[in-house]
């Protein structure tokens, strides 16, 4: 048994009780419902996030020039890039159940670990006794709390710098909250939420026990479009079935099952939508979220659909410019697998062809020959006019002009008399060009191509 107790920045509080539910005035804490909040999934979603990638959720946390008071970000970002990824967590009620408990203990008592008892919302002496006394058998139990939540995003900053006294770099010694959010040796979690006036009591508990893995995540629909799971996105009572078992999702979208270790398909159902989907096997917890379609994102790809079938002809420019647009401004759309399948098997030649000459303009442009580059080009930007592929060719041919010049500055260099030293001021005016024209550009992979020019330029001389 392991029974970590990292502490943050440990401050006694004690609130009036009227800050607090009716329900928990006295004695130990009882929540209203036993399904975990929005927030609380939020929270989950976060960690989950990080134990895939920390070294991207560390520049989340601290993006270039942003400073932490106290904390060497420096220190912060190389730690977090040593980081290796970690499979995911998933909840568990009963271990939500002692977190939220030992919050609530934690508003009246003041934050730490240990409670005492006799205390007011009482629970357990400790992390190992509070999951017992939920019934959860555990073979390892870690625990991080703070009582000063802001929102989820913060807590969850909190955890992972871990600033405080006592470690290098402004931060806590040995980083334990840190390590019980990446740790691998954790399959299970309880995290709560728990307001109180302006902030709120977060406690996570990180637990894994003896058997097989978990699948766990969410089913949401991306209303605002950001790629991530946002409070009131969630979609309660969506069955989802794994390896012979069912649950439905908790209403803030969340749910949990436990698979076995072999190839497990899983899928979840939602009025006529119906997704599958075959998890890997092995040993290690896996996520799978069901993202539902927007109900105007399903119209609008519909209709797209339906432009494409009335031109008949398959050598139509009209039908061509209408794949295009169905091909790219649908590539980042959540719809369902029949749809999706329709726009494939109407798109397969024309996104082809699409691939095939993006690679043509890559290749072009990496030449040394910009005049034969600039005229394949232009062709290429005639075939994709009045369609959204436009604007990418379209910027492939103002980067032929950035091209010759940067080659032109190598050629300078490389035609100085021995011992000559080159004019700084040809290259500054050229990298000053090649910044400006970078605003003027319309397409991301473009505008980065042009960015990692002009640094190459200034490493010239």
């Amino acid at each position: 048994m392991r029974h970590r107790r990292p502490v943050l920045g440990v401050l006694a509080i004690v609130l009036s009780c009227s800050l607090l539910p009716a329900a928990v005035k006295k004695g130990i804490y009882v929540a209203d419902d036993p399904e975990p909040t929005p927030e609380e999934t939020l929270i989950l979603e976060y960690i989950n996030r990080a134990r895939a990638n920390p070294p991207a959720e560390g520049a989340r946390i601290v993006p270039p020039g942003k400073k932490i008071a106290g904390v060497d970000v420096k220190m912060f970002r190389q730690e977090m890039d040593r980081i290796r990824p970690s499979p995911p967590l998933v909840f568990n009620l009963d271990l939500l159940k002692a977190a939220r408990r030992h919050a609530y203990y934690q508003i009246l008592n003041g934050q730490g670990h240990d409670e005492t008892p006799g205390k007011k919302g009482f629970s357990g002496k400790d992390p190992a006794e509070r999951a017992r006394a939920v019934g959860y058998a555990y073979r390892g139990v870690a625990e991080n709390v703070f009582v000063h939540g802001r929102s989820p995003w913060q807590a969850h900053c909190e955890f992972i710098v871990d600033r405080g006294p006592g470690g290098p770099g402004g931060m806590q010694p040995g980083r334990g909250h840190r390590r019980n959010v990446f740790s691998g040796d954790f399959r299970e979690y309880g995290g709560s939420y728990l307001p109180h006036g302006a902030k709120a009591s977060v406690t996570q508990v990180f637990c894994s026990r003896h058997g097989g893995r978990f699948v766990g995540g969410l089913a949401y629909v991306d209303k605002n479009g950001s790629g991530l799971y946002d409070i009131g996105e969630g979609v309660g009572g969506i069955q989802m079935t794994a390896g012979g078992k069912t649950a439905k999702t908790w209403k803030s979208g969340a749910y949990s099952l436990a698979i076995g270790g072999g190839k497990v398909p899983i899928t979840a159902v939602y009025n006529d939508l119906k997704y599958t989907k075959t998890l890997p096997a092995g040993s290690d917890n896996v996520k799978f979220d069901f993202v539902i379609p927007r109900t105007a994102d399903v119209k609008r790809v519909k209709a797209m659909l339906s432009v494409v079938k009335r031109y008949g002809d398959t050598k139509s420019k009209r039908r061509f410019r209408a794949i295009v647009s169905l091909i790219l401004k649908t590539r980042n759309v959540v719809i369902d697998d029949a749809t999706r399948d329709q726009i494939t098997a109407v798109s397969a030649a024309v996104a082809a062809q699409l691939q095939k000459d993006r690679q043509v303009a890559r290749d072009a442009i990496a030449s040394e020959n910009m005049k034969e580059a600039r005229k394949t080009l232009t062709e290429l930007r005639t075939t994709y006019s009045m369609t959204p592929a436009f604007n990418w060719f379209n910027d492939a041919v103002r980067c032929t002009w950035q091209r010759a010049r940067y080659l032109g500055l190598v050629n300078y260099k490389k035609n100085l008399k021995p011992g000559g030293k080159p004019n700084p001021a040809y290259l500054a005016a050229a990298v000053k060009a090649f910044r400006k024209e970078v605003k003027s550009l319309k397409t991301e992979e473009w505008r980065n191509w042009l960015k990692d020019l002009a640094a190459e330029a200034e490493d010239l001389w």
